[in-house]
């Protein structure tokens, strides 16, 4: 007869996982580079709410350290997170003047950074007078073999093309920008920029075939996890409703 191991013994086994369970989730709190890398991935995700005090606190990590270059790359994130909430404009002035600071244009990553983050904030006045920062993210991306900058580029581009009139670039690049998204599983872009074309499909006559892309987006966000609000369910781009917190 097996002779079963006492409750206790269970018991310490128990207390001696939650205690190390404990121990690594406040460890990770005080870990700025788990903090930055979580804010990211939310952020990719359109998660605003959720990235933005994290960026903070990986910032002030950072700056307590004394890592300026990544206490930046931080704050750049932070003011990005801003930017697609509708509350940056006042910090045009401070990227551009990180976009000129020897620091980041001695590392392109940081650049790309910088570039995203004024790009981002340019788009909530007018998204016309973002096509430099994103063609300049284009050319970065690619130097830099980022497919996920790339194809998020792409589809910024393309949209400025369409509002422009130039519907076979617009087409061409989104499609483009969209095959790239799925294929790199760039779910919070992909999901994004579908529901743009959905809602486009909708304003320009083809409700059904607009309703099949929303349709999609929906069911795609359900199952995604710590996805931003997807725009379909309101039928309304952020930017033409003042980009207010996704999430």
């Amino acid at each position: 007869m097996t002779r079963r191991p006492p409750v206790r013994a269970f018991l310490h086994v128990l207390v001696a996982v939650a205690i190390l369970t404990s121990c690594n989730r406040k460890s990770h709190v005080r870990d700025p580079n788990h903090l930055l890398a979580e804010a990211d991935r939310l952020a990719l995700l359109l998660n605003w709410p959720k990235a933005e005090p994290l960026y903070a606190q990986a910032e002030t990590l950072f700056n307590q350290s004394a890592d300026k270059k990544d206490a930046l790359y931080a704050r750049l994130g932070w003011i990005w997170s801003k930017a697609d909430t509708g509350g940056a404009v006042k910090f045009e002035g401070e990227v551009d003047d990180d976009i000129q600071n020897p620091l980041v244009r001695g590392d392109r990553r940081l650049m790309l950074r910088a570039l995203v983050a004024k790009a981002a904030i340019q788009r909530e006045a007018n998204e016309a007078s973002a096509q430099d920062a994103w063609e300049k993210i284009l050319v970065l991306a690619n130097a830099l073999h980022d497919q996920r900058w790339h194809a998020r580029a792409e589809a910024e581009l393309g949209e400025i093309a369409f509002l422009n009139g130039d519907v076979d670039k617009a087409t061409r690049l989104v499609k483009s920008a969209l095959i790239s998204l799925y294929e790199h599983a760039d779910l919070g872009a992909a999901l994004y920029y579908s529901s743009i074309v959905g809602n486009g499909l909708v304003e320009v006559g083809q409700p059904e075939k607009g309703l099949e892309y929303c349709n999609m987006v929906l069911k795609m966000a359900a199952i995604t996890k710590d996805v931003g609000f997807p725009e379909c369910l309101l039928g309304l781009s952020p930017r033409s409703r003042g980009a207010p917190p996704r999430g």
